[in-house]
């Protein structure tokens, strides 16, 4: 790997010749042909690059350089002022008289066999002149990124000693590209999101943030983000961060997770404060794109079970708050060492419930991509993952537990999710079990509807054999049975209207089911007719459904 100090004039020759060749006409001062793209101008672009580099070399003295290497020998190799190389010959660090070829002189290269040696050999060595690593870094796509990798990952120490000299011995425009190698530089950009953005915009939760756990394009835009509110912003480390931001971003179009909808919710945002209009409205418009795949953002004419209201305040809990699941880390966040950002731990959930299983290490969440993700239907696990922080923020337990019901009765949450979902909520809120238990009950019976439709209790024709649905019917009389058993003061007319319905179903079902399932619903049905009997005591309305009920299990008994 060959890497370059100094900016490269003749590579943007290359590129221009390459593109549009040359021209008849000769520059006055060169007197060589002009290229075709340069015929109005007065002088070739080889000229004005030497006379803009020249000039700029004298400014910043960054030609420069002192080497250190392995052998007890130092040499010194000092450029001249014109900057005008060949790209091909390099000045290896083994030789001893670099005097052998004066056109290497011209362009001062070392060789390195791995980033990790780029690393030692530019950062742990005195007089290292940072505005050539800078220049070099933003020339070098690859190179770029390898750094920016090399910088996060290994920490740049250096001798207390050297180090004093280091910042004295560097030029004015090369010291601020000496932060890059401090690890509280990158530590203070994230400090600086947290305390000016976060507020905000909340997408991650503070007490247990990891920028080890993120994905490199998301801590990019963070870091970014936090550079913004920072005082002191030289002109070269704007334009490095600029620029490895631009080149890492890449990534989040074509990954479909909520770590790219944080990225261009950030992205988007720096450009509004920028005042870069239209990379902003990029970035809008490919957040709108990713959360219509993603099931956050969905047209209300395709969800006719949601009203304005509702598809605007989902917008804005799931897409805004929700989101901080994304690259949340099991463990306790680094930020707690600082005391200035305890007051800022929002109300809001913090940790991951069981029920949602989130990989830190990789932020796309499984079930949004396996399941359900359609224009016309939402997430079942973000539609739970709302109503969840709702209920622990506002315990709107009515009104979360109706909103259950109608995704229910539509067929978009499940029946084994749904119980799960209380399941955890009486767990984790005894104190409030005798108000959530009627609208499991309620709950449970909605995610029935669908199965009792199946066997189409009104027709007479013959219903092809399903195990699995009368598996579920059972699993919901049981259900149902218990709670009425245990708890019969909750007990309504829906209640006793879903118990017949299921008893109903039942008795169909058990034309197609084996002796151990005809058991446990006969069974089932016998504690249903008990328990409708003593209610209808109390309700005219259900006695003609028991009449019913009565009459279809003494023709089975018979």
């Amino acid at each position: 790997m060959t890497i370059n100090f100094i900016s490269n004039s003749s590579t943007i020759i290359d590129n221009r010749i390459e593109n549009g060749g040359y021209s008849n006409i000769h520059c006055k001062l060169c007197r060589k042909k002009k290229l075709k793209c340069d015929r109005k101008l007065p002088n070739c672009s080889r000229c004005i690059l030497n006379r803009v580099e020249c000039e700029y070399v004298k400014k910043s003295r960054f030609y420069k350089f002192q080497f250190k290497l392995e052998n007890p020998k130092e040499f010194k190799a000092y450029t001249t002022q014109q900057v005008l190389f060949s790209p091909q010959k390099t000045l290896s660090i083994g030789y001893k008289d670099p005097s052998q070829n004066n056109d290497t002189l011209l362009s001062p290269l070392y060789r390195a066999s791995s980033v990790d040696e780029i690393i030692r050999f530019a950062f742990n060595y005195p007089y290292t002149n940072y505005y050539q690593i800078g220049n070099s870094l933003r020339t070098d796509d690859n190179l770029n990124q390898k750094v920016q990798s090399s910088l996060d990952k290994y920490p740049i120490e250096i001798r207390n000693n050297a180090k004093s000299i280091i910042i004295y011995s560097l030029s004015p425009t090369a010291r601020p590209l000496y932060l890059l190698t401090q690890k509280t530089f990158w530590n203070e950009l994230i400090e600086l999101y947290m305390e000016h953005f976060h507020p905000t915009y909340p997408l991650f939760s503070l007490q247990h943030f990891n920028p080890n756990t993120l994905p490199d394009y998301l801590l990019a835009a963070v870091r970014l983000m936090g550079y913004l509110h920072r005082g002191d912003r030289p002109e070269c480390i704007t334009d490095y961060l600029e620029k490895y931001t631009e080149l890492v971003i890449k990534k989040c179009f074509y990954k479909i997770s909520l770590a790219s909808l944080k990225t261009m919710y950030i992205m988007a945002e720096y450009y509004h404060f920028t005042g870069n209009v239209n990379k902003r409205k990029h970035f809008i418009s490919c957040i709108t794109r990713l959360s219509y795949t993603l099931g956050l953002h969905h047209p209300i004419k395709n969800n006719y079970h949601l009203n304005r209201y509702d598809a605007d305040l989902i917008w804005s809990k799931v897409a805004l708050i929700n989101l901080k699941f994304s690259g949340v880390s099991f463990e306790p966040s680094y930020l707690v060492n600082y005391p200035r950002f305890l007051n800022q731990l929002d109300p809001y959930y913090q940790v991951p419930h069981p029920q949602f299983n989130y990989d830190p290490k990789n932020t796309s969440i499984p079930h949004i991509i396996a399941q359900c993700i359609t224009q016309n239907m939402m997430s079942i696990d973000i539609i739970l993952q709302y109503y969840w922080d709702n209920i622990r923020t506002t315990n709107h337990v009515e009104r979360i537990s109706q909103k259950l019901e109608t995704k229910c009765d539509k067929g978009d949450i499940e029946f084994e999710k749904a119980c799960r979902f209380y399941d955890n909520l009486l767990k984790n809120y005894p104190e409030h079990r005798e108000s959530i238990l009627p609208y499991k009950l309620r709950l449970t019976t909605y995610c029935t509807i669908m199965d009792i439709h199946y066997f189409n209790i009104d027709s007479s024709d013959p219903i092809p054999v399903n195990l699995e649905k009368i598996d579920k019917l059972i699993k919901s009389s049981n259900l149902l049975l218990s709670i009425s058993t245990n708890y019969p003061h909750i007990g309504n007319y829906y209640t006793t209207g879903f118990l017949i319905a299921i008893g109903l179903a039942g008795l169909k079902a058990l034309k197609f089911s084996n002796q151990k399932q005809s058991q446990i619903i006969l069974r089932n049905l016998e504690i249903c007719q008990d328990w409708i009997s003593n209610k209808s005591e109390h309700n005219d309305n259900a006695k003609l459904p028991l009449v019913i009920l009565k009459y279809g299990i003494k023709n089975y008994l018979n």
